[in-house]
């Protein structure tokens, strides 16, 4: 499936370690949620379950379409549990942000923007 939306809605994580797997489940809340409102999700977005291969799989892959990318993902930044923040490529904490091979993720972001 090529990913070449305007806007991509992209959930990361592992949903075999708990809240990691926070990503995926959004995007699967997301997609029942339209299907079961028979709602047509916005023109030109994409709902995409990455699971732990976000780095390498998309983030490696930038299309001229993409004109928006929301990643959904846990980040470790001293907040209560359950908290929800918006991150900009930008103002993430350093060094918190690694996919499981310890793959830093700021600089991919900064790329796309």
């Amino acid at each position: 499936m090529p990913y070449d939306a305007g806007r991509l809605v992209v959930g990361c994580g592992n949903v075999l370690f708990k809240d990691d797997g926070f990503g995926p489940m959004v995007i699967h809340a997301l997609e029942d949620y339209f299907k079961e409102n028979d709602i047509e999700k916005p023109e030109d977005t994409q709902f995409i379950d990455a699971g732990t291969g976000a780095t390498h799989f998309i983030f490696s892959m930038p299309d001229d379409n993409w004109k928006k990318v929301i990643v959904v993902d846990v980040v470790e930044w001293n907040a209560e549990p359950g908290t929800l923040k918006i991150f900009s490529p930008y103002d993430m904490p350093k060094g918190k942000y690694e996919n499981a091979h310890t793959w830093p993720v700021e600089e991919p972001l900064h790329d796309l923007v």
